[in-house]
């Protein structure tokens, strides 16, 4: 029994392969330095945060790539809050901004860990 079922139509075949084609333009917009991409706008919506290590990547790619950022949510919290370090980040002034000192899932962290996450969210 074959992994995958055929494609009974060359016309289906067709859509599946343009959005795989688009899919990968996007993809390799985001990751590949270009004019098009220092125009485009990234907007955060509603953002309770979230893990430090993606969020800190996340921010790398967009800074890289002269990505705008704008926060437009109803609220920003924990790691969100780190956008507003980004060159010319724009921020609605309704957006209510939550800010904490890092942990492990709510837990509390060693001092020595609570200094070092700390400052690497500085």
């Amino acid at each position: 029994m074959p992994a995958f079922a055929p494609v009974p139509h060359a016309r289906s075949a067709f859509r599946l392969a343009a959005r795989a084609a688009a899919a990968c333009g996007l993809a390799l917009m985001l990751l590949q330095p270009s004019a098009a991409a220092a125009q485009q706008t990234y907007v955060v919506g509603s953002d309770r945060g979230g893990y430090l290590h993606d969020r800190l990547i996340e921010l790398s790619n967009l800074q890289k790539h002269g990505v705008r950022v704008e926060i437009r949510g109803k609220v920003c919290y924990s790691t969100c809050t780190l956008f507003l370090g980004l060159p010319g980040a724009c921020v609605d002034p309704a957006t209510t901004f939550g800010f904490h000192g890092p942990s492990r899932r709510g837990r509390r962290l060693t001092q020595e860990k609570f200094d070092y996450f700390s400052r690497v969210m500085a």
